[in-house]
């Protein structure tokens, strides 16, 4: 790793190697092992860190993006962009070619919007209740809009089946899911664990908007 960020076009200064397993059996080259990622970033002021992944598992890394929160940079190392973002230039060699990892669900600001989206829900349903009060949910809708209003739900959140959302921002359980066409049970762990992550990553209060206005109508009748 040192060798290719010494020959990348980016200007960065290497702080030191930190040992991929847990436990204090490591050589003198490692500053520590990597349970202790988050404090060796504090001590050394590190605002990148750079993963490998024959070193760390994907799982692994997407727990330490979102422990080390927006002011540290986490990205995937590998010398072969082919296998992970596709070569822009093919004859270029000992580049530094990343996959930068990065949360939009952990921005300050889309967090503020997806908690005033659910406000606009629950007022919006609170105008129609003769709708829903009529509906085989009207006994399970208040409860759901108490629970948004004290903020320990959400009515957009998280595939609940994933088995390591541990790895991504933490936000309350789902009333609805971000999976439109799919059904759950056809898909795999990890298909699962990519919706999650993606909605993550990329997430939009508008896409937010557009699936409840599909999957809540079904909640209604």
């Amino acid at each position: 790793a040192k060798a290719i960020i010494a020959s990348s076009r980016e200007k960065l200064e290497f702080t030191g190697a930190i040992f991929p397993q847990k436990g204090s059996d490591f050589s003198t080259y490692y500053l520590q092992s990597i349970e202790k990622l988050d404090e060796m970033v504090r001590i050394n002021k590190v605002d990148q860190v750079f993963f490998s992944p024959e070193d760390v598992e994907i799982s692994e890394v997407m727990y330490w993006m979102t422990r080390l929160g927006n002011d540290v940079k986490a990205k995937i190392l590998t010398k072969d962009v082919l296998s992970i973002i596709g070569s822009h230039d093919r004859n270029a060699r000992g580049d530094l070619y990343t996959m930068e990892l990065r949360y939009r669900l952990s921005d300050n600001r889309q967090k503020i919007l997806k908690f005033l989206l659910d406000y606009l829900v629950n007022m919006s349903l609170l105008i129609i209740f003769p709708v829903w009060l009529l509906g085989k949910n009207r006994t399970s809708f208040p409860l759901w809009i108490i629970d948004v209003f004290a903020r320990n739900r959400t009515w957009m959140g998280y595939i609940k089946a994933d088995q390591d959302l541990y790895a991504l921002p933490g936000i309350p359980v789902g009333i609805l899911e971000p999976i439109v066409h799919e059904s759950i049970n056809r898909l795999s762990k990890e298909e699962i664990h990519r919706i999650n992550f993606m909605y993550a990553r990329d997430y939009s209060v508008l896409r937010d908007v557009e699936l409840i206005f599909i999957q809540i109508f079904k909640l209604l009748l």
